[in-house]
């Protein structure tokens, strides 16, 4: 019998992880300690003698099938039910490899099977199931279990209000495109069950869409209605400034001949006049979309006056009463907002009526802007190696 059965009752499954997890001990030693910690769960009265003798023949898969059965004790006893199940899926792949996928979809499969017991608990056993099993089928199954729990377990408002776009873009990243796909779709429900923010929303949408780039036609089509989605959050968040990258996804491309890119495509380039001509065409879209006609026109005025301030170093107030269609007595409240959202950074010189722009964000960045860059840099090349000549001589005369 393994050394550890002379004290049965004074171990824990904490010890047992320890023990495995900085190898202070055999194979069988460790799938001891894994009979051993359940049968103390259970408080059984007598030690586990047939099954660690089961161990000791080396029916370690006969033991091991039992103790997934056997270890939903930790969640009735209230111990760390992280810590047993992942001491079991981690024992598997390290001492039966080829019985590791067999064991982890049954740890899987016996957790999910509760819906309303322990629910959170079970959430983590899941979610652990997944960080353990690198490199194996499995672990994509453990994600979607995972995901699919949250919702049988009812759990989508509170789950939803924790997901993070950043961590929900790691968490998929090397996903299978497929599955990847049904991810992101169930976790943008739950992102919207939880009332999450447009802006988050927005994001992971984003990264949803660009996972149809290497799909074929079928599949894009499918997508259309979260092309459709992703163009609305993005007229609607004031702090979505630039969205060429956006349009140029072959998801948002397949709804080309729709309104909605339509729309998008304004915001992407154009200034106000194009998106009053906009609604003049499609009557009452703004109403049927559910997007607020006022703030989109405002964030169009915004964004007219990024694009002005884009075109010259100096905008007489002039200028942006005739793009903005606004008063001049307006004119420094709209500078200041476009200032505010981050659009320019300027100066206003009231008694000339200009403003002067010291920096701006530019809405997109195509052939022309690249060759003035080209442009800047080549001059500054010049006037640097002419500094240098000037210098150079300068120097030799003064060693002369």
């Amino acid at each position: 019998t393994p050394r550890h059965t002379q004290h049965t009752h004074t171990h824990t499954p904490q010890r047992f992880i320890m023990a495995m997890f900085v190898s202070l001990a055999s194979p069988e030693e460790q799938l001891g300690e894994v009979v051993v910690s359940i049968a103390k769960l259970r408080n059984d009265p007598e030690p586990p003698t047939a099954t660690l003798a089961l161990v000791k023949e080396g029916k370690h898969l006969e033991v091991m099938r039992q103790a997934v059965d056997d270890a939903s004790v930790a969640f009735r006893s209230g111990t760390n039910e992280v810590l047993l199940y992942s001491a079991i899926v981690a024992l598997a792949r390290a001492t039966l490899p080829d019985h590791a996928d067999e064991l982890s979809q049954k740890v899987i499969k016996s957790v999910a099977a509760v819906k309303d017991e322990h629910v959170e608990a079970r959430l983590q056993v899941l979610v652990a199931v997944h960080n353990l099993v690198v490199g194996s089928a499995v672990r994509e199954e453990a994600l979607l279990a995972a995901v699919d729990y949250i919702t049988e377990s009812k759990q989508e408002a509170k789950v939803g209000a924790k997901l993070r776009p950043a961590a929900v873009i790691a968490l998929l990243k090397d996903v299978d495109a497929p599955l990847q796909r049904k991810l992101y779709q169930k976790l943008l429900g739950l992102m919207t069950a939880a009332g999450q923010s447009d802006e988050a929303r927005y994001e992971v949408l984003r990264s949803y869409l660009a996972s149809y780039e290497s799909a074929d036609d079928k599949d894009v089509a499918e997508a259309k209605d979260a092309a459709r989605d992703v163009a609305k959050l993005a007229v609607a968040i004031p702090s979505v400034h630039q969205c060429v990258d956006v349009l140029q996804l072959r998801a948002l491309q397949s709804i080309k001949d729709d309104a909605h890119f339509e729309l998008l495509s304004l915001f992407a380039t154009e200034r106000l006049p194009a998106l009053e001509a906009f609604e003049s065409k499609n009557g009452s879209f703004f109403k049927d979309a559910g997007i607020d006609r006022e703030a989109a026109f405002k964030k169009m005025r915004l964004l007219s006056l990024a694009s002005l301030a884009a075109d010259s170093a100096t905008v007489p107030y002039d200028e942006v009463v005739s793009t903005l269609k606004i008063g001049e007595e307006d004119v420094e409240e709209w500078v200041i907002e476009a200032i505010n959202a981050g659009l320019i950074q300027a100066k206003m010189n009231q008694l000339e009526r200009v403003i002067k722009i010291q920096g701006c964000i530019r809405r997109s960045f195509e052939r022309a802007h690249w060759e003035q860059i080209q442009t800047c840099v080549s001059q500054w090349r010049s006037n640097v190696g002419a500094l240098l000549t000037t210098l150079k001589e300068s120097s030799n005369a003064a060693a002369r």
